[in-house]
């Protein structure tokens, strides 16, 4: 679903795009599938710039 490298999400505030992201980044860093796919384990940094 998506490949090795920075990705940037943009959209309206008060969406859930931190709780997609860090949904994402927990899958992929335990390696746990996700909505039914196969996920790669795989070293994540996920930077939450906009919190304090």
């Amino acid at each position: 679903m998506l490949y090795s490298g920075a990705y940037i999400l943009a959209g309206a505030p008060k969406i859930g795009k931190s709780f997609l992201v860090a949904q994402i980044a927990y899958h992929i860093s335990t390696g746990k599938s996700l909505w039914n796919f196969d996920v790669h384990q795989g070293t994540v940094l996920y930077l939450a710039l906009e919190d304090d």
